[in-house]
This record gives structure tokens, C-alpha cells and sequence, in this order.
């Protein structure tokens, strides 16, 4: 199916670590950028890098600030065609970003760095400082929020995180981003080229190649939306009979007390939802010390457990059913490190079959699921394909959090629901009815392929 997402587009880990350079080197003097109106002079190209917008030279005199995003290709303003005019430019567009991030503030609670904030070295190894987001980091931001389930003046889910954007690569990893606590608040920091040579949203991937630009597979609104996702499985109340609101340590609030009966509750739903998508706990034997590790299900009847970021070829090593690492006729393999699948093979052998190659534990390929399921047409129907049960699935925790922040009343049925488009919707007859078409459209192509 054209434009899947792609093994290539893993949220939490860059295969490119600077794509949109590298684009940058091969395209300038392109056709391609010559029809759209790319400058060439690198001070424009780099106006590009530091804005998230494209500079467009519409005649001798006038400069064109174009930002191509929502599926649309918006010129914002003019400036003349003149360094001083990109000078003004940048300008303008501090005055631009400011007022986006007041109007997201003000309606989804988030909060964005500035060159006034440096994130602690807990987070990435050292302090790094930190910037504002740009046009087009905001546009993903937006449309990725704008997709979440959300309640007003409730506790559930907050307090909404504050996201960093660093200055400078984090030489330690390979991570694109990273979700925590900075000051006791859920806190998203982006690593400075995680966003950037990606379209911003889900609306701008089929026509983004076209524009002379590239990327590594998905949009920077699915990095976004996977990163959410994490403050979502962190934050998501589950509320026992009396009515009291479980929030992970550091985020309690003075307003309502969280019990021992709604935290284990909580972890019990956190567990069953895990379970659902063919993961395990378990007492797992490594180096000699017993831990309790998540564990995935294989069709063959085993459990692999994740070795971490080691070579392709070690990625998974097989268990039983106790967690003990076993060789390749299933016999335990107590002085050995057992036999080992690559990624790819995990992906094949997985009874509930991951969306992407990124699910080292049960946290990520939920967030990558719900990524899926949450970006529209496209990435639901390509999940749907791919993994039925992963569907499945997601389907109904992407409900429970809808019910969590919109609860049905009295007993009732949902009263939102999310769909295809990945907007949420009222739960009625024919909304319904476009989402049964919908999966059984994509059904049918799947069935055909």
C-alpha cells in the first residue's frame, strides 16, 4: 500500500540523523525545487531549518513566507527580496510562533521551552539547552493535540506536559524524542532534528515528496502523537467507587487523593491492556537475578524477551513459559544466552503483530499503535491490514480514554467516538456507520493483497 508506515519511520529512534540536510544537498539546485520556488542561497535554505518555513522569491522584488502544512500551502506574508527582508522576517515569525503558543496554551494547557530552559542531565546524559518550537513543529503539535481526547476543569491527565526542543544532538542515542518528569511535570523533549525533513501533519505526507523535500517515512505529527501517547498510558485516571482519581507518583494534586484500591487498579488495567496486545510478565532470569520483565508472545508457543539496543541479529532471545532462556529445541539454557530472532523475525513471529519495528516493551508498541489508529485514514487503514489484533485493540483503549475524559452518561453509550479521519466524533447511527464501512473497505484490500 503506497505511503505505510514504513520500518523506516520509527518513532523513538532516527535512521537518518540529519535527513533533511542531506535533501538538501541533492535537491537545491533540483527542478523540483525550481517549480516550487525553493531559493537557492543557503541563507534562505537555513531560513527554512530555523522557521519550519519555505522562501519563496515571487518576483525581482518580493520574498514569499510560505508554511506547508494542514494539507495546505499557506504564504503568510512578504518581505523584499533582500537580506535585510529576511531580517524582518525572522521577526515576524517570533511574533508568529508567540501567538500560536499562547493559543495552544490557553486551549490545551501544554507549554513550550525557550532559550531560557536547559534540561537536566538525568533526561539525555548532560544539561542541554533548549529553544523555541517552529512553524512547523507547532502545526504537528497542533494537529496531533487537536486529536486527543481531552476534559475540561477534570483532573484526568494532568497536568498537560511541557515540551522541550534541544539545541544541540544528544551523542548518547539514537532516541528522537523522550517522555519524563522536569520539576515534578510530564515533560516531552525533542532531540533538535527529530521533527524537522518530516511533513508536519498526516495531511501532508502524499504530496511532500513532491515538493522536493523527504523524509524518513512518517510525519512529525506521528512522533508527536506517539510521544502523547506515553502522557496518556502515565496519566490516564482509572476511578474506583468512591470517586477518588489515581495519578502516577509526583502528579498528584491538592484537590483529590489518590488510594491504595485506585493505584492497584490502575496497574491492573495498565496490565490487562498490555496483555492484550501478546505481552507477559514475568520473573525473567537474567545474568542470574530474577526481575520481573515484560515479555512477548511468539506463535511458536515461546516468550522473547528484548536484549536492549544491541545488534540486529541478538534482538529477541527466546523463553518459556517461566521466563528462563531456552535454546533452539526449547530446552533450557542456563549458562547460555539462549537462541536469539532479529527484529524483523520478532515482528513476524509476534502472536499480536507490532505496527512498526520500534516495540522493545509493551509501552511503545501501544504508543506506536495508537499513533496509528489516532492519524487518519491512512495510518488506521495500514494497522488495520497489518494487524488486526493490534486494531483490535487499540481500538478499545483509544475508547477507554475517551470515556475516561468524556464519560458516558448515566450508564449509557459512548458519547464520543473516534473517526476514521482520526477526529472524534458523536457516537451516533451515522458515525457508526462510516466507521463499519470503513474497516470493512480496508478488510476487503487486505484480503486482496
Amino acid at each position: 500500500m503506497g505511503g505505510e508506515i514504513s520500518d523506516g519511520a520509527q518513532t523513538g529512534r532516527s535512521t537518518d540523523h540529519n535527513p533533511l540536510r542531506s535533501e538538501a544537498a541533492n535537491h537545491l539546485s533540483s527542478k523540483t525545487n525550481q517549480r516550487i520556488g525553493v531559493p537557492y542561497q543557503s541563507a534562505d535554505f537555513d531560513f527554512y531549518l530555523k522557521t519550519g518555513l519555505l522562501v519563496r522569491q515571487s518576483n525581482a522584488h518580493s520574498f514569499e513566507y510560505h508554511l506547508l502544512a494542514f494539507g495546505k500551502d499557506t504564504n503568510l506574508f512578504e518581505t523584499a527580496a533582500t537580506k535585510n527582508g529576511l531580517n524582518e522576517a525572522e521577526t515576524e515569525v517570533g511574533k508568529l510562533i508567540a501567538e500560536k503558543e499562547r493559543e495552544l496554551s490557553r486551549k490545551y494547557h501544554v507549554d513550550f521551552s525557550t532559550s531560557a530552559d536547559e534540561v537536566p542531565p538525568y533526561i539525555i546524559g548532560t544539561s542541554t539547552k533548549c529553544r523555541a518550537p517552529d512553524l512547523g513543529e507547532l502545526a504537528a503539535i497542533q494537529s496531533a493535540l487537536e486529536k486527543r481526547p481531552r476534559s475540561e476543569g477534570t483532573l484526568i491527565g494532568s497536568p498537560a506536559p511541557k515540551l522541550y526542543f534541544l539545541t544541540k544532538d544528544n551523542s548518547a542515542g539514537t532516541a528522537l524524542a523522550y517522555y519524563s518528569l522536569i520539576g515534578g511535570r510530564p515533560a516531552i523533549v525533542f532531540e533538535p532534528e527529530s521533527l524537522h525533513g518530516k511533513p508536519p501533519t498526516d495531511l501532508d505526507k502524499a504530496d511532500w515528496y513532491g515538493k522536493g523535500l523527504s523524509y524518513s517515512g512518517s510525519s512529525a505529527e506521528f512522533i508527536v502523537a506517539h510521544e502523547l501517547a506515553h502522557h496518556d498510558q502515565a496519566t490516564l485516571a482509572q476511578v474506583d467507587q468512591t470517586n477518588e482519581v489515581s495519578l502516577p507518583e509526583g502528579l498528584q494534586t491538592s484537590q483529590r487523593k489518590t488510594t491504595d484500591f485506585s493505584r492497584r487498579r490502575s496497574d491492573f488495567a495498565e496490565r490487562q491492556q498490555y496483555e492484550s496486545i501478546g505481552w507477559k510478565l514475568v520473573k525473567s532470569n537474567i545474568n542470574g537475578t530474577f526481575v520481573d520483565q515484560w515479555m512477548l508472545r511468539g506463535k511458536d508457543g515461546f516468550l522473547y524477551r528484548h536484549n536492549g539496543e544491541v545488534t540486529e541479529e541478538g534482538s529477541w532471545t527466546r523463553c518459556n513459559d517461566d521466563g528462563h532462556p531456552v535454546n533452539e529445541k526449547g530446552q533450557i539454557s542456563f549458562f547460555a544466552r539462549g537462541y536469539t530472532i532479529t527484529r524483523q523475525q520478532m515482528v513476524e513471529n509476534a502472536v499480536v503483530r507490532p505496527i512498526t519495528t520500534y516495540f522493545s516493551n509493551p509501552a511503545e508498541m501501544q504508543a506506536e499503535g495508537l499513533s496509528a489508529f489516532r492519524s487518519g485514514k491512512e495510518g488506521r487503514a495500514v494497522l488495520l491490514q497489518r494487524s488486526d489484533l493490534l486494531y483490535q485493540a487499540m481500538r478499545t483503549a483509544d475508547q477507554e480514554q475517551i470515556d475516561a475524559k468524556c464519560p458516558p452518561r448515566h450508564g449509557q453509550d459512548s458519547v464520543l467516538i473516534r473517526s476514521p479521519d482520526g477526529e472524534l466524533v458523536v457516537n451516533n447511527e451515522d458515525n457508526r456507520r462510516v466507521i463499519a464501512e470503513f474497516e470493512a473497505k480496508c478488510k476487503e484490500r487486505s484480503h486482496s493483497l
